[in-house]
């Protein structure tokens, strides 16, 4: 195939340069230019493989982060104190970043979204050997469900839960009976993952004056994870409601332990080229099916998920918008997610602004450097919105004390809440910013996006972030 190509263009070459002698070389050379513009650099298997390159690189500097929260955990519940708590807490804002920058591989029928891949006996992510499933649950229902009713898991473990056991945690996933008052939706009974770990370090986030007026994050105290009688409140202070701390601590470690494995059997499912995964081999036999897997895949994050879900929560102004809510981390969740399609579009794997640990072709590769557009940029400008700054992320990779112009510096849940629906305060300058943020996103992406796809012949109709 590619030499047909090559030689077509050796063609029309050299059409341009006899037409030159007729006194036509300036539309000659743009002539050539559009050619060789419009050419892509690199071919779909290369690109395919390194997207599976790239998947592993991502998983996998994820479950090293995730390593060291579980030794910082396990730290925590062994000997409670105030400084193991803070580096639990700096090793889950560091881990997070890092599992950010995998979420571009969502949606694309992967191992983190699909229950089931019966040519490889995929069975999802559960609570059986090395945390493998039964096809009940996708692994990313079990690592990163969002939202979360917080006081279930309170009532899970007021209700003298001390087993150490995983199962019977999963057992009581999506159980309406532990629910918060008034709570009948049982789809928020989310007892694993990113955020309930992140809920037991941090408590809720409603401090302040008024109540809820969530000033800072989460004030979870160490003193949650003391032994009995030692309790914790639902606002992770001392108190008496929430279940004994050596429970909560048991129940801590659990779930902690369950995240590591989850990642791990999904990095594993890709693995290298030197000791591929599974799927690894399925995805790379079919370059063309996989690659409108991924297209689509990644319309879906972009315009359902990333610019759709998580971004149009704004218009609500309910603090239940905020995606990590407990921690105030809201704002990397944003900017990795802009990061992770970066990564993929350009083929390179950053997790420090500016500093690429590798790369390779990326998507953009296909489409040669006219038929780009201007979807790097627009990524680009998403990402650079969002600026990493609260006091509470600052083991975060990208933390910064100072923030450049135009971006967001203030705290996600008071840009959306303030001055809305009677909460105090009045309308944050940079709540217009999240607005143009997410028709950025949603709108102008999306339709970038979706313009680079049909020219490679790949149609996206369904932004569904399912």
């Amino acid at each position: 195939m590619r030499r047909t190509i090559n030689s077509g263009i050796l063609v029309i070459f050299t059409g341009i340069l006899l037409s030159c002698t007729n006194g036509k070389k300036g539309d000659s050379s743009m002539a050539l230019a559009a050619i060789l513009g419009n050419q892509p650099s690199a071919s779909r298997e290369q690109v395919v493989s390194r997207y599976a390159d790239l998947a592993y690189e991502s998983y996998n500097k994820n479950y090293q982060d995730l390593v060291v929260l579980q030794t910082a955990v396990n730290a925590l519940v062994t000997t409670p104190s105030a400084a193991n708590l803070t580096a639990a807490k700096n090793a889950w804002i560091k881990a997070r970043a890092s599992y950010l920058l995998t979420e571009a591989f969502r949606f694309a029928g992967g191992p983190i979204d699909v229950a089931s891949i019966s040519s490889i006996n995929w069975q999802g992510c559960g609570a059986g050997t090395n945390y493998a499933g039964d096809t009940t649950y996708a692994c990313e229902s079990l690592i990163n469900s969002w939202p979360l009713d917080e006081i279930a898991i309170d009532n899970y473990i007021q209700g003298g839960n001390n087993t150490t056991s995983f199962a019977s945690i999963l057992g009581k996933n999506g159980d309406i009976s532990i629910a918060s008052g008034g709570n009948t939706d049982s789809t928020t009974i989310i007892l694993t993952g990113w955020h309930a770990i992140e809920y037991l370090l941090w408590g809720q986030d409603n401090s302040g004056s008024p109540q809820s007026y969530n000033q800072v994050a989460g004030l979870g105290d160490y003193t949650c994870f003391t032994g009995s009688p030692g309790t914790c409140n639902s606002n992770g202070q001392g108190g008496t409601n929430g279940g004994t701390g050596s429970n909560r601590g048991n129940y801590l470690k659990t779930v902690t332990d369950a995240l590591v494995g989850h990642l791990k059997l999904v990095r594993d499912s890709w693995g290298t080229a030197a000791a591929p995964g599974a799927y690894r081999q399925t995805f790379l036999a079919d370059p063309n099916t996989s690659l409108t897997q991924v297209f689509r895949g990644l319309g879906k994050f972009i315009a359902g998920e990333w610019g759709g879900d998580r971004l149009k929560g704004i218009y609500a102004h309910d603090q239940e918008d905020e995606h990590s809510c407990f921690s105030d981390n809201t704002k990397s969740d944003f900017y990795y997610d802009a990061q992770s399609v970066l990564n993929l579009w350009t083929g390179s794997y950053t997790l420090v602004k500016g500093n690429p640990s590798s790369s390779g072709p990326g998507l953009s590769a296909l489409l040669g450097i006219l038929g780009q557009g201007n979807i790097q940029s627009e990524i680009t400008q998403a990402r650079d919105t969002f600026c990493v700054n609260n006091a509470e992320s600052i083991a975060d990779p990208n933390y910064t004390s100072s923030c450049p112009s135009g971006s967001i510096s203030g705290r996600y849940d008071q840009i959306i809440m303030n001055g809305f629906n009677g909460f105090p305060g009045s309308q944050s300058p940079d709540y217009p910013t999240l607005q143009n943020a997410q028709v950025l996103i949603g709108d102008r992406l999306k339709r970038d996006f979706v313009s680079a796809a049909t020219a490679l012949g790949i149609t996206i109709t369904d932004f569904t972030n399912k």
